[in-house]
């Protein structure tokens, strides 16, 4: 009986091994054909911008949609049909009163991203109101809401007036850094100012993990108007160790569209208070500040060709939860009171309005 035993162990064994060989096999000819199918670039091909101007009127957004066809719905691009991107990417941008600026940025940059062959989605986040402008919780109203939409690899959070130069400094996600995008500006004449220098600004372009955003529970929800919620991210980062990265010099130059102070974006005169170290380590710690505690509501969505057009409405109230010994579970959650999905609005040279 113990013989019999210790036979049918060993067949079994033999049979385990056989069946881990055979699947190990698979598994490297599945990496192996999609690793020569990923998209490769000629970086010597890609080219240098530098001629961009901001004169006259840009396209419209039709005439955006017609220049590439190949986006789908809502501001989708799959990637090049011969080859497979190595990630899908989620490009947010904050919005409000720029539809000069947002036709000049996606006629510049869906042209810059299909060369890069990237595979992305475009959402635009746009303030309800004519209230305070709050980049930070459109910015978290938009993340969360592409989190139900696809598996992205990669969210670029982009300011609306920041065009690249350079079709070499490729959009993408780092594993163990935030990466900044955009360290040099035609504004300050490309040079590296003392903020860029000491790894402390998140502002212009900037690609997050999903686990890194996370991590940092987003953008403060309390930066009103204009100034505080880059660098407020930028030390939630160094507090939760994780690194910033920067794009290289040669080839991270931006051009910003001149424009005059928004009436509804004024300086933020207590970003000040904001920043204090301790304040951002208590809010951080506390999760009292961020994705944890968002209160904003989505009004309405338009899938148009070019991007899919989020409209947010902002929140006053920004609760502090309790603590508990607890998981907290559904803090918060955005809620959705109109969504135009079907049939999708026809494409029209201006954003859809509230």
């Amino acid at each position: 009986m113990g013989c019999r035993f210790t036979k049918c162990k060993f067949f079994s064994c033999i049979f385990f091994l056989a069946w881990t060989y055979i699947i190990s096999i698979v598994v490297w000819h599945i990496k192996g054909r999609y690793n020569a199918d990923r998209c490769h670039l000629d970086f010597n091909s890609l080219t240098s911008r530098t001629s961009i101007t901001f004169d006259g009127e840009p396209p419209t957004y039709a005439e955006i949609a017609q220049q590439y066809p190949n986006l789908t719905l809502g501001g989708h691009y799959s990637g090049p049909q011969t080859c497979n991107p190595e990630q899908t990417l989620a490009i947010i941008v904050p919005f409000r009163d720029r539809d000069t600026h947002l036709r000049f940025w996606l006629y510049h940059m869906i042209g810059n991203f299909i060369e890069q062959k990237l595979s992305f989605t475009i959402f635009v986040a746009e303030q309800e109101g004519n209230g305070t402008f709050n980049k930070g919780q459109l910015m978290n109203t938009a993340y969360k809401w592409a989190l139900k939409q696809d598996l992205y690899d990669c969210f670029v959070f982009h300011d609306v007036d920041m065009i690249a130069e350079e079709t070499q400094n490729i959009y993408h996600c780092k594993d163990n850094a935030v990466y900044n995008l955009s360290p040099l500006i035609d504004k300050f004449n490309y040079s590296e100012n003392s903020i860029y220098s000491n790894h402390l600004t998140v502002g212009g372009a900037t690609a997050f993990k999903a686990w890194q955003f996370d991590r940092v529970d987003g953008y403060s929800n309390q930066y009103w108007g204009w100034g505080g919620e880059d660098d407020d991210l930028a030390m939630k980062l160094r507090l939760r160790r994780i690194p910033l990265r920067r794009a290289p010099f040669n080839i991270a130059r931006f051009k910003m569209i001149r424009h005059q102070r928004d009436k509804g974006n004024p300086v933020n005169e207590n970003r000040w208070n904001l920043l204090q170290i301790k304040n951002i380590r208590r809010r951080l710690f506390l999760k009292s500040d961020g994705l944890s505690n968002l209160q904003t509501q989505i009004t309405k969505i338009f899938f148009l060709p070019t991007h899919t057009h989020i409209t947010v409405r902002v929140s006053d109230f920004v609760p502090i939860p309790k603590p508990t010994t607890k998981p907290q579970q559904n803090v918060t959650t955005t809620t959705t009171t109109t969504t135009t999905t079907s049939p999708p609005p026809p494409v029209t040279s201006s954003p859809p309005s509230t």
